[in-house]
């Protein structure tokens, strides 16, 4: 504590690139500030609560709105079963964000697969792993509000409509793309999943036994 406010150091390089330099008060190359801003020489910053908002709530904010968009165009433009949704949630969810590790994300999708429910309330064990229980909430939100604008609210009209051709055609595209996409899930859990004989003779094993059933 110095002069009644909690102080808290944040590296300079990290505050810019996260874009709170103008908010934090950096110079580019400032070293020794006052108090109220001071700069080490090993180019550490010191902040007091009169001079920053808090910065990890203000972080925390933000991933969960991130959260909350991403998941959202993932529940608005997915089709399909809950597998079809797994290439898309890869790409962002260890490909563009790296939010988590590859491993975290099969992990998450194992345990969709073995609790009760759909595959997809997958995206609320990745969003508290992001962000805790409220990144789970803001994930699952996010996740099933336009399948439920999309369905549940115009399906009287769907109802109606139905058997148009033009409707139908939409519906076959969709299947189509559907299939497309979870063998895209197939092929991305399998090539990170089966990595030695023991995982492959399970894979086999599985396939045989869902063939013949």
């Amino acid at each position: 504590m110095i002069g009644g406010h909690a102080r808290f150091e944040v590296s300079v390089d990290d505050a810019k690139t996260l874009g709170y330099g103008q908010r934090v008060g950096f110079p580019c190359c400032t070293q020794n500030r006052d108090a109220g801003g001071a700069f080490s020489e090993n180019g550490r910053a010191v902040a007091n609560e009169s001079r920053i908002v808090d910065l990890p709530g203000r972080l925390e904010a933000e991933t969960r709105e991130a959260v909350f968009t991403y998941f959202a165009e993932a529940g608005a433009f997915v089709f399909g079963s809950g597998l079809a949704i797994v290439p898309f949630l890869y790409g962002g969810v260890v490909g563009d964000f790296h939010w988590l590790t590859e491993r975290q994300f099969l992990d998450a999708v194992a345990v969709a697969m073995i609790t009760p429910g759909p595959v997809v309330i997958t995206v609320s064990f990745i969003g508290f792993l992001i962000a805790g229980f409220p990144g789970a909430v803001v994930a699952g939100i996010g996740t099933f509000l336009p399948c439920y604008l999309f369905t549940v609210v115009p399906a009287p009209y769907f109802k109606k409509h139905g058997k148009r051709p033009d409707i139908l055609a939409v519906v076959e595209g969709v299947t189509a793309a559907a299939i497309g996409a979870i063998t895209g899930a197939v092929i991305v859990l399998g090539r990170r999943s089966v990595v030695d004989v023991p995982t492959a003779v399970i894979c086999v094993a599985t396939v045989g036994v869902l063939w013949y059933s």
